[in-house]
């Protein structure tokens, strides 16, 4: 999942136009559906962390979960630069902190 994920932004940021925002959270969704009732949906190695600290997950579960995040993170970008490329991403407008928070606000609605 979190190989899947990962190559979803680096794909997402090479577009340059505004689908690839939309393309994040949908990807993020569709696979919590499907990938949720066997894992988890654990893709973020945060969500990971903090469910060892609220101690809902125990340390012996929790470090290989973290070894594979990591490792299908990295995977994701060595494809991704493959795939794509090393080129910087395009240029594209700064949103305001105000219209940050409003999509943060509504992707997190979302999920």
């Amino acid at each position: 999942g979190t190989c899947v994920l990962t190559l979803a932004v680096i794909y997402a940021g090479s577009i340059g136009d505004d689908t690839g925002v939309l393309a994040v959270p949908a990807i993020l969704s569709a696979l919590i559906f499907a990938l949720g009732p066997s894992c988890g949906a654990e893709f973020n190695p945060a969500v990971t962390l903090a469910l060892s600290q609220a101690e809902l997950r125990s340390w012996s579960e929790v470090v290989p979960v973290l070894i594979a995040q990591v490792a299908g993170a990295g995977a994701a970008t060595l494809l991704g630069v493959a795939a794509v490329g090393a080129a910087p991403l395009p240029s594209t407008p700064q949103p305001t902190p105000v219209a940050a928070a409003v999509l943060e606000a509504v992707y997190v609605c979302v999920l």
